[in-house]
């Protein structure tokens, strides 16, 4: 792999790097999202929406906050 340039922008350490999603999911593949933010529609509370997540066959570990 190339490296096109280094810079110290104080994240995690310097243990982290920057790349082209097209590269990361060649060599890691697709990888399935860390978080996820979710916006009721008018008339339903964000409780209730937390609610019908939690009722949807969804990964194991999900965490609904």
């Amino acid at each position: 792999m190339t490296v096109g340039g280094i810079w110290q922008d104080g994240n995690l350490g310097g243990k982290a790097i920057t790349m082209p999603i097209s590269l990361f999911e060649r060599l890691f593949g697709n990888q399935p999202p860390q978080s996820l933010g979710l916006i009721p529609v008018p008339g339903v509370t964000a409780a209730e929406l937390a609610d019908r997540v939690r009722t949807l066959p969804l990964a194991r570990g999900l965490i609904v906050a």
